[in-house]
């Protein structure tokens, strides 16, 4: 019996695969309605895998997935550290402008040599370019943050009740930052509700059951990761390409005041 039933996990597996291939191929040609199906029939094919281990092996298996997952290095530390010196920039800048606008006397400024001028204005002009730059990368960081994971949008392989809020909590629970008293209200109503449901959920859930969740939570956080460092690597790119440019054009502009 256990031998028939791997015979056909295997062949079920096969299927999936195939089906899957098929409409990666003709990708533009998939229907909403066919993307559900594939999904639902991914999460059957799951559920059939997941039956093949033993029951003494589940433990151990979601020990080791969730050591596994707990260890995934999400954070890459080089987007937070361009995005602070992209503020820095456009707060030192800002500053600037303003104090130039306040304080120098254009008339003294006439007075200095020309070269001298020329130099401010390669400067002015350096600066300028990295004031342009920090807002690209600030307006590229506001795309990434508002990019739409597509693990959203699955209701059978996405995010799992136990670790992600939006499938254990009411959708329609207000989070308007204005909390008049009637949100108030609604909202309570909602959280005690949400809240025994969410109880049920957990004494219903079998160890077999939290063995798929830990799995396809840590499945999750693996494609989230891919998302992330590449999006910060998008974001360096940008960042140093421009800046980069920026010291190039500096020194064509040097180059030129000093050639005369």
């Amino acid at each position: 019996m256990g031998k028939e039933q791997e015979i056909s996990s295997a062949a079920a597996t096969r299927t999936i695969d195939e089906k899957l291939e098929k409409a990666l191929e003709n990708r533009q040609s998939v229907t909403a309605q066919h993307l559900e199906t594939l999904e639902e029939e991914v999460d059957a094919c799951v559920r059939e895998l997941l039956k093949e281990i033993k029951a003494q092996d589940i433990d151990a298996l979601f020990t080791l997935i969730s050591h596994r997952r707990d260890r995934l290095p999400l954070d890459t530390g080089i987007t937070d550290q361009i995005l602070s010196i992209s503020q820095q920039i456009l707060s030192f800048g800002a500053a600037g402008l303003g104090l130039a606008v306040a304080f120098v006397d254009k008339e003294k400024l006439a007075e200095l040599p020309y070269s001298i001028q020329q130099l401010l204005g390669a400067g002015g002009i350096f600066y300028l370019e990295l004031m342009i730059l920090s807002i690209l990368v600030l307006v590229i960081y506001m795309f990434q943050a508002r990019f739409r994971y597509p693990f959203l949008y699955s209701t059978k392989l996405g995010n799992t009740w136990p670790y992600f809020y939006y499938e254990a909590i009411s959708h329609e629970t207000p989070r308007w930052f204005i909390n008049l008293k009637a949100k108030r209200k609604h909202a309570r109503l909602l959280y005690a509700r949400d809240f025994i449901a969410f109880t049920r959920r957990l004494r219903a859930e079998t160890p077999r059951q939290r063995l798929r969740n830990e799995l396809q939570q840590y499945f999750i956080l693996m494609a989230f990761m891919g998302y992330a460092h590449q999006f910060s690597l998008q974001l360096a790119n940008a960042f140093i390409y421009g800046f980069v440019a920026s010291v190039t054009a500096l020194f064509v502009m040097l180059g030129c005041i000093l050639m005369g």
